[in-house]
């Protein structure tokens, strides 16, 4: 950590992190690093902070912000994503940072002897932890939303008035850093959450010339939800959107939790892949492939005796598993690009789960995917599929996800 400075005055240490921020600061990346380095330098300028936390608001459908917190014990710092749900729990209502969102005003807490203000839960487990101050300060960003900065203090006496004014002066400084790293942040946390983070990495590297991608080998996974047609007709749009909900919901976390990347939403329908090559070869992306689609279908069939109870439709899906390669680029016309994946292989997937209602199975593989998948398939036959013109044999699991799931 950086050596101790000398004693300034309040407007000599504000402008010396001020200078600070907008110099060396400001090109420092990630959001992490910079909280670790701006602590250090407030430190070093003798404000005696013992945890420094940085609430950053996010534009992302699923997170509302992230925090990071830096612990001067082990010199870490804790990043913590906020999902948008908890912006309506009781935790967070009943909190400091939530009066700081609603006025902007700044908040000061002793935590101990005759002055202590323990009015918010937080506080109280601050105080337990040996801190002594906390301070909450606000920069309103261009968006009209606020950015938190917090400082918690061990020290006896906690941060003298000095200290508190040269915060108070750094806070237009630090919103302008701030102000960088969140279009920063939402830029990169929109596209993961639209395109993926392969095509999120992609794109920010500056490779997003219409018409290039590269040859990749790949597991496909192709899924569609059964009857949508119908149940589209038939359900309220409050009700259609409750199902596909709770169907992408269970599909996207199974795809992830895999180790796969979902490249693409067509209506009821999702594509994903699973890479291999390098250090995985075929057999490894097929298990994971393979427990993606097996935990998908098993938690459907656990969601829906729930969901009969409450008079809302029952969720089946077919899914399809092939494996070959495929082109992955930027593709589309001017003014609209795509990042996903296009081929043989995948039109192949497709029309492989056409042939789920066919068979009455929620699972079907091509030849391929079995010869290289862990455990046996059983064979289905061979069928004719749409615009292909040798028949497929197709395969079906014999198993259920616990059978092939590694162990812990």
């Amino acid at each position: 950590m950086d050596r101790q400075l000398p004693d300034t005055t309040a407007s000599e240490t504000q402008a010396r992190l001020a200078a600070w921020l907008l110099t060396e600061g400001r090109l420092i990346r990630p959001a992490s690093a910079l909280v670790r380095a701006f602590s250090h330098q407030i430190v070093a300028a003798g404000i005696p902070v013992w945890r420094l936390t940085l609430n950053l608001p996010q534009l992302n459908p699923q997170i509302t912000s992230v925090t990071y917190t830096w612990f001067s014990d082990d010199d870490r710092v804790e990043e913590r994503r906020i999902p948008r749900r908890l912006m309506t729990s009781l935790a967070y209502i009943h909190s400091p940072i939530s009066m700081v969102h609603r006025s902007g005003e700044t908040i000061r807490r002793r935590l101990v002897g005759p002055d202590a203000d323990l009015d918010f839960p937080v506080l109280e487990e601050l105080r337990d932890q040996g801190g002594t101050d906390y301070l909450l300060l606000s920069g309103q960003l261009a968006s009209g939303r606020r950015a938190v900065f917090g400082l918690t203090s061990q020290a006896p006496e906690g941060f003298d008035d000095g200290q508190l004014a040269a915060l108070k002066e750094l806070v237009p400084a630090l919103t302008c850093i701030i102000e960088a790293i969140g279009w920063e942040h939402t830029t990169e946390s929109l596209l993961q959450a639209y395109v993926g983070h392969e095509a999120t990495r992609r794109i920010l590297n500056g490779q997003i010339t219409r018409g290039t991608g590269r040859t990749i080998d790949a597991v496909i996974l192709f899924c569609d939800l059964r009857g949508f047609t119908r149940l589209s007709e038939t359900l309220t749009r409050a009700a259609l959107m409750d199902l596909l909900e709770d169907y992408f919901s269970v599909l996207v976390g199974r795809v992830h939790r895999a180790g796969g990347e979902v490249l693409k939403f067509m209506g009821d329908g999702l594509l994903a892949i699973f890479r291999y090559g390098g250090e995985e070869d075929q057999s490894a992306a097929a298990a994971r492939a393979l427990i993606a689609a097996l935990e998908t279908v098993a938690e459907f069939e656990s969601l829906n005796p729930k969901r009969g109870e409450a008079a809302r439709p029952e969720i089946r899906c077919g899914i399809a598993l092939h494996l070959g390669q495929v082109l992955f680029g930027n593709i589309g016309g001017e003014g609209r690009l795509d990042f996903t994946v296009i081929g043989p292989a995948v039109n192949r997937a497709a029309r492989i789960e056409m042939q789920c209602i066919e068979t009455n199975e929620p699972i079907l593989t091509s030849a391929g995917f079995a010869r290289a998948a862990p455990i046996q398939l059983r064979s289905l036959g061979f069928f004719s599929l749409r615009g292909l013109d040798a028949e497929e044999e197709l395969f079906a699991p014999a198993m259920q996800a616990m059978d092939l799931a590694p162990a812990d």
